[in-house]
């Protein structure tokens, strides 16, 4: 479950953290990089899964 936002500074940089509480542990996304978000089309091979469950085109009755 969500927590809160903290503010924090470390290495003379300020940051906010996300903070999470699950089973009576606490965790934290610390900032640490430059993110990727998406993925990558050419290895990309869908599960049976996602592919039953892909919609499809209708199809023309002319």
């Amino acid at each position: 479950m969500p927590v809160g936002l903290q503010d924090t500074v470390y290495a003379g940089r300020s940051h906010r953290v996300a903070l999470f509480e699950r089973d009576g542990m606490r965790f934290a996304l610390v900032p640490g990089g430059r993110p990727t978000l998406g993925h990558d089309a050419v290895r990309f091979r869908p599960t049976p899964h996602q592919l039953a469950a892909t919609p499809t085109a209708p199809r023309s009755t002319a």
